[in-house]
């Protein structure tokens, strides 16, 4: 996560545009809609006004017309773009559209544009502003503002360790068509790769050897547990030379290694971590995906930009889609988030990625966030919860009644120790005194 990242986004020649319909396009099925047995809580609304440098990386003199996704429907958040204003530098035009970034359409240099009949409801319906930058030389710098309103929510997944969801069999059943979507490999998540399909065998033999089943008839949330706690053991927060595309394959990232207090360890940052994850998931049959976004959460007692961000999405049967935090790379940490979970900050996506190719070699925009103002926050909704959930040291998850009841008992056992103790220790002083 930083505060200022640079982003590399495609170029759309737009004199080159060809006209396509949407008849020719297939769509996903993907309602956004709040899975089962998830809460969300402590909502808040705010204002953001970003300031970005955009800096034309070619090598002639062009017209030049940029796409830059500020948010991805999703179901915790919202984000309203307001306005965006030019403060060094021109626009020869500016708008807003809809398009899903997962389709990229080589002969029109564009992108599937969503349709308005499901704009509003599907979950790769991406928020976008297209900028004419007129005619630009290399290097040539522009500015710009951006306003935007948006009202989001804390996500609670703890509630899925008493209701988990069902198996990967269930998956298929209830994806049918789509599930090769969302567990096929890409050009990033290449685990039919060998590097990658040696760690799923020594990944798959753990889960055999402890639910002594296929993984077909598996829990979903219990092969995600089993792949978060190989994270928190094998991999490595640490960032790693990725330029110009900010991201290498997982078979690349499984290809190297560096010492830990000797152990060798995979390494990365969110953006691979992340990765990594949907690869070895989509491996084991488990339907998931990749989202990129803005963090908030409060500074000083005010809601702040915290940095960037990236983070996974897995397909729970009878549950729905659910948000999972993959940067874990310690089991302290692997203990305390939950599948489901996006409640230690306010997480805003702009890119929500089921389909990882190869990006077309074009002419680039570097982006990069000068500075962003976080203004009117406020909180909407209820700023606590109470868990359903509790984690108990050496003895797991437990619904809270049960813990209470648990606690209890201890202390009557404590209560019953401490006063056989007292009687113990009476009977010895009355026998000194005899």
């Amino acid at each position: 996560m930083r505060k200022a990242i640079t982003l590399h986004i495609l170029l759309l020649l737009f004199a080159f545009l060809v006209i396509t319909t949407h008849a020719q396009i297939t769509f996903p099925h993907y309602t956004v809609k709040t899975p089962n047995n998830v809460k969300l809580y402590d909502k808040a609304s705010f204002d953001v006004e970003l300031k970005l440098l955009l800096i034309y990386n070619g090598t002639q003199r062009v017209p030049i017309g940029i796409m830059i996704p500020m948010y991805v429907n999703n179901f915790w958040s919202s984000v309203e773009i307001e306005k965006v204003i030019p403060i060094k530098g021109s626009l020869s035009f500016s708008s807003v559209g809809y398009y899903d970034l997962n389709i990229y359409l080589p002969m029109s240099r564009s992108y599937a544009e969503v349709p308005s009949s499901i704009r509003d409801t599907y979950g790769f319906s991406h928020h976008v502003i297209a900028l004419g930058l007129g005619t630009q030389a290399p290097r040539e710098e522009t500015i710009v503002i951006v306003k935007m309103h948006v009202v989001t929510s804390r996500v609670d997944g703890s509630p899925l360790a008493l209701n988990p969801g069902g198996t990967v069999d269930d998956a298929k059943k209830e994806l049918r068509e789509d599930y090769y979507n969302f567990t096929m490999p890409t050009y990033y998540w290449d685990y039919n790769n060998s590097i990658v399909q040696h760690v799923l065998s020594e990944i798959r033999q753990r889960l055999v050897a402890k639910y002594h089943k296929p993984i077909e008839q598996m829990r979903i949330y219990d092969i995600v547990k089993e792949l978060l706690n190989w994270i928190s053991y094998n991999v490595y927060y640490m960032d790693r030379f990725d330029y110009p595309y900010s991201r290498l394959k997982v078979s690349q990232i499984l290809n190297t290694t560096i010492e830990v207090e000797g152990k060798k360890k995979y390494y990365g940052v969110c953006r691979h971590i992340v990765d990594l994850f949907v690869a070895l998931a989509r491996g084991l049959g488990v339907p998931a995906n990749r989202y990129e976004g803005m963090i908030f959460g409060y500074v000083n007692g005010q809601i702040d930009l915290l940095g960037f961000h990236a983070w996974a999405e897995v397909y729970l049967p009878r549950i729905g889609w659910v948000p999972v935090e993959v940067t874990i790379t310690s089991p302290y940490e692997r203990d305390l988030v939950d599948i489901g979970d996006a409640e230690f900050a306010y997480y805003v996506p702009y890119v929500h990625e089921y389909n990882a190719y190869k990006p077309p070699m074009l002419p680039q925009v570097l982006i990069s966030v000068l500075s962003a103002n976080v203004t009117s926050a406020k909180a909407v909704g209820p700023s606590e919860i109470i868990p359903s959930v509790i984690y108990v040291p050496g003895i797991g998850r437990l619904p809270i009644k049960d813990f209470i009841i648990v606690t209890v008992v201890l202390l009557l056992i404590a209560d019953n120790i401490y006063l056989h103790r007292k009687i113990f220790r009476y009977r010895s002083l009355l026998s000194s005194k005899e």
